[in-house]
């Protein structure tokens, strides 16, 4: 039976209880799940920017991205300060909707990063090519060898991984 403080309110997908003197609403899991994602994605934007505005910090530099250094100076300093804002707007939310951190698996976020890239090389080989036009007839022969050797590569780096994470230190997210 539900109390005074109780009401069903109906315009979610399934009903919902709302406890109207609970410290902040409570949500299902899937919804829970929802917003700890949707966090957790905002923060790390907000260490890629972080990591953008400092281009001192960068780290291994790619080939093929330049990046321009096109920030104002002021940037990081200016910012700052609400970037701070919003990481404390995130946990306060998240307290008040009784998300917890959760627990990623590097592992399997390093094995899902080069499973994905595997196959985006493998979607790139000559013969999947037809499809952006007419293909010079030399490209597979540079091509193909060139993405199957960066997809052995890839091969090698993930056999590096062990099978499964340590079930004590790892998480049930990627």
């Amino acid at each position: 039976m539900a109390s005074p403080q109780t009401r069903r309110v109906g315009w979610f997908a399934t009903d919902v209880t709302v406890d109207d003197d609970a410290p902040g609403p409570r949500l299902n899991e899937s919804q829970r799940r929802h917003f700890e994602v949707v966090l957790a994605k905002l923060e790390n934007t907000l260490d890629e920017v972080d990591r953008l505005a400092h281009p001192e910090i960068q780290a291994q530099r790619p080939s093929l991205t330049f990046l321009a250094d096109d920030l104002p100076p002021d940037f990081a300093s200016r910012t700052a300060a609400v970037s701070n804002t919003v990481r404390r707007r995130i946990a306060d939310l998240a307290a008040q909707l009784g998300l917890a951190p959760q627990r990623a698996s590097r592992l399997r976020t390093v094995r899902a990063l080069l499973h994905a890239e595997t196959v985006c090389l493998q979607d790139s080989l000559s013969r999947a090519l037809k499809g952006y036009g007419a293909l010079d007839p030399r490209a597979p022969e540079v091509i193909d060898p060139a993405l199957r050797e960066l997809i052995a590569l890839l091969g090698s780096i993930l056999r590096a991984l062990p099978a499964q994470p340590d079930p004590a230190s790892s998480g049930d997210r990627t």
